[in-house]
C-alpha cells in the first residue's frame, strides 16, 4: 500500500479484510528471514510453491484416473495391443 515492494501485516489485513491475527499468521507462513513482512522473493517463493503443489496434485489425480482405467483391462505381454 505505501509502495515500498513489502507486505505487512496492516497492509494484508486491511486489503483482505483479514483480522491482523489471520493476516499474521498468512504473513509467518511466507516470512522466511523473520522480519515480520513479505518482500518481493519471498512472495514469489510462496506463489511458486502453491503452482507446484497444484500440479502435484493434478498428477496425481491423473495417475489415479489412468490406474482405474488400467485396473480394469487384463495384463497383456508387452507389445501386445489391445482391441478397441
Amino acid at each position: 500500500m505505501d509502495r515500498n515492494g513489502l507486505l505487512t501485516v496492516d497492509e494484508l489485513s486491511s486489503v483482505l479484510g483479514e483480522d491482523n491475527e489471520s493476516a499474521a499468521k498468512m504473513i509467518q507462513s511466507a516470512d522466511k528471514n523473520g522480519d515480520g513482512q513479505i518482500c518481493f522473493d519471498e512472495f514469489l517463493d510462496l506463489w511458486l510453491k502453491r503452482e507446484e503443489d497444484e500440479q502435484q496434485e493434478l498428477t496425481k489425480d491423473v495417475q489415479q484416473a489412468l490406474k482405474a482405467t488400467q485396473d480394469n483391462q487384463p495384463d497383456l505381454p508387452p507389445g501386445a495391443a489391445r482391441k478397441k
